[in-house]
């Protein structure tokens, strides 16, 4: 029943044209009318000129294929399976417990806790406020000198 349906949708054939999408600096999209058969359909691209440009006559084209179904087939299987995460966790390095299990992963996440003392570095020529200090130093120091004759 399927393979007549793909055969009538390979022969009938539809021109659509390509508009162009604006502020998209090169791309172009196309509507294709409701596909009532389900089966393998090609879309080609046709072109007066080259599409790339180099001077050949490279087709465009690709196929999908159009499926209808009352249940679809993300809700067809929704048991937990054990092999999904076991993949997953083989992929990435990882472990997979079961649920009473699950204290025995406190020692995959690193140590509990860890002080660390760090030292802190303040550069001092870089502070106005030293700056300030220094030269207000060395004025008061001017100043008693001045005032004590101790040119």
């Amino acid at each position: 029943n399927a393979a007549p349906a793909a055969a009538a949708a390979a022969s009938a054939a539809h021109r659509v044209p390509l508009a162009y999408v604006a502020d998209s600096q090169g791309l172009y999209e196309a509507m294709l009318p409701p596909l009532a058969e389900t089966g393998a359909y090609r879309l080609s691209i046709e072109s007066p000129g080259s599409l790339s440009g180099e001077g050949d006559d490279r087709e465009v084209a690709t196929t999908f294929f159009v499926a209808a179904s009352r249940r679809p087939i993300e809700m067809a299987a929704v048991a937990a399976r054990r092999d999904v995460p076991d993949a997953l966790a083989r992929w990435t390095g990882g472990r997979v417990v079961m649920p009473h299990e699950a204290r025995t992963l406190s020692g995959a996440f690193g140590e509990k806790s860890r002080v660390v003392t760090e030292p802190l570095e303040i550069s001092l020529w870089d502070n106005p406020w030293l700056l300030a200090a220094l030269l207000a130093t060395l004025v008061a120091e001017w100043v008693i000198r001045k005032v004590g004759g101790l040119v």
